[in-house]
């Protein structure tokens, strides 16, 4: 997927915090952001900072506990993000384009079982 957004200049790293705060909609606290997107918080900083760098994201500090970050996305992030997702949809149709409503049903149906396992061991791995 990562070639797919070559030309825009985003990789799977630099691209997923910004759906994933588009989808959002709102400001996600640093730890938040990170668990979405299953990273480890200090895994998120050098690609965030790339991220306020070219003035795609924001942050400010949580007025409830000035160590904790909430990231949002800017104006441009706002277009940015919108135009990422709109491409994605567009390889999504392409690669399902020969599915069977039938075919693509039971392809969700796998899916999302396996991110719910994939999740729920995640969430186990953090808590031992």
């Amino acid at each position: 997927m990562d070639s797919s957004f070559k030309d825009l200049g985003f990789s799977d790293a630099t691209r997923m915090p910004l759906l994933v705060l588009y989808v959002q909609g709102d400001a996600l606290r640093q730890k938040d952001l990170a668990d979405a997107l299953h990273l480890d918080t200090s895994s998120l900083v050098r690609v965030l900072a790339q991220l306020r760098e070219a003035q795609l994201v924001d942050w400010t500090f949580d007025p409830s506990d000035r160590r904790t970050k909430r990231i949002a996305l800017t104006g441009a992030g706002r277009e940015v993000a919108a135009s990422i997702l709109a491409r994605s949809m567009e390889i999504e149709k392409s690669i399902l384009a020969d599915l069977s409503p039938q075919e693509l049903e039971t392809t969700r149906a796998v899916l999302e079982k396996i991110s719910e396992r994939f999740n729920s061991l995640s969430f186990e791995q953090k808590h031992q």
